[in-house]
């Protein structure tokens, strides 16, 4: 299956650790009166122990400990788990917990837990104090592509954190809705250049045909990864003016420059521009390779 350089990752699969099954009376023991070591480490235990209901229930319970490490260390047990009976717990921890680590991970964790009937309180985090909280719920809202959450979300599109507007204008392309295109269209303004390149990208991911004339000034952007998005958007509306920015990103030093050149260009869908992409799909880093033989085969079948 092809892999979206684009796209982390957050939470792999939980393992169950057949060792620490017989111990679970202990540390729910441990996690319930212990001391705050003893309460950190069985937070963290109890999170690998996926066949055990006592582990969901004692790591639930947890979510009220006065250590906010502790908290956090719970959440991630419960995620772990897939423990959903928490959901709506969690839900009042991203409001109404005192520490912004404990309720950003709380964000992280509803779309796992909670799927959509947690993205009420994913909208009411968008005003969260914290940037790392916002930005987070703003992530959640995209994993969980909450169309309803768009005009919210662009209230965030002047939000004073670089991270959440890079985070929003992302998300917003994932989602895709019609309504965010003049709000991306603007961000392409942004002081911050991440902000404008993953603007432009949106755009193009969007078919934003109706951005063209917007995206074409990026390509003289002063970030070279900024210009590349733009060439890159740019070629996905079937409009050729970045590809002499996406040739010479091709050997640029920034791994991801390189990587949407590559896209660009199999975008682009000129088979002379062949020769310049097989010796990357022999390259031994992986994102490259496979970008390289997905740009060939574009170039082959004529397949955008």
């Amino acid at each position: 299956m092809a892999t979206n350089p684009r796209k982390v990752l957050w939470l792999g699969v939980a393992v169950p650790s057949l060792a620490l099954l017989g111990a679970t009376p202990d540390l729910v023991q441990n996690l319930q009166s212990g001391t705050l070591p003893q309460r950190r480490q069985a937070a963290q235990e109890l999170g690998r122990q996926s066949n055990d209901p006592r582990a969901g229930e004692a790591l639930a319970g947890a979510l009220k400990d006065k250590d906010p490490y502790v908290r956090t260390l719970a959440i991630r047990g419960l995620a772990k788990l897939r423990w959903t009976a928490a959901g709506p717990t969690l839900e009042d921890v991203l409001i109404r917990d005192a520490s912004p680590d404990v309720r950003q991970t709380a964000a992280l964790a509803i779309p796992i837990l909670d799927s959509v009937k947690g993205s009420e309180a994913l909208v009411q985090a968008l005003a969260d104090p914290s940037e790392a909280v916002r930005a987070t719920a703003v992530g959640s809202l995209g994993t969980l592509k909450i169309a309803a959450a768009v005009p919210r979300l662009l209230d965030l599109a002047h939000d004073p954190s670089a991270l959440v507007r890079h985070r929003l204008a992302g998300v917003l392309g994932t989602i895709g809705a019609p309504s965010a295109i003049p709000a991306l269209t603007l961000m392409m303004q942004d002081a911050d250049a991440g902000v404008r390149g993953t603007a432009a990208l949106a755009l193009g991911d969007m078919h934003a045909h109706e951005a063209v004339a917007a995206l074409q000034p990026l390509l003289k952007d002063d970030d070279r990864l900024t210009r590349v998005a733009a060439a890159c958007a740019l070629a996905q509306l079937g409009d050729a003016s970045g590809r002499d920015v996406a040739i010479d990103s091709l050997h640029d030093p920034d791994h991801g420059a390189r990587l949407l050149g590559i896209e660009t260009i199999g975008w682009i869908g000129d088979p002379t521009l062949a020769s310049m992409l097989r010796p990357m799909a022999a390259e031994k880093d992986f994102y490259i390779r496979e970008a390289a033989e997905k740009a060939l085969k574009q170039l082959s079948t004529g397949k955008r």
